[in-house]
């Protein structure tokens, strides 16, 4: 379950363990520690590296294929 679509506390508690006020501080903590040690979000990480990541296997799959003749 997406935590970001629970609406009642209850929920909230029983899916994360924590109260939203709770949860909410802990995942700033985790975003701010995280940038400290990456120089970058996460958010950042995902979009670029990960996506750059899967873009360029590819490009070095399709250059396989093309390169692999019989």
């Amino acid at each position: 379950m997406n935590y970001r679509e629970i609406t009642s506390k209850r929920q909230f508690k029983d899916s994360t363990g924590f109260s939203r006020e709770d949860f909410d501080c802990l995942l700033s903590d985790m975003e701010r520690t995280y940038h400290e040690q990456n120089g970058q979000t996460y958010q950042e990480y995902q979009e670029f590296d990960v996506c750059l990541g899967d873009a360029e296997q590819l490009i070095v799959d399709g250059f396989e294929k093309l390169t692999d003749r019989p």
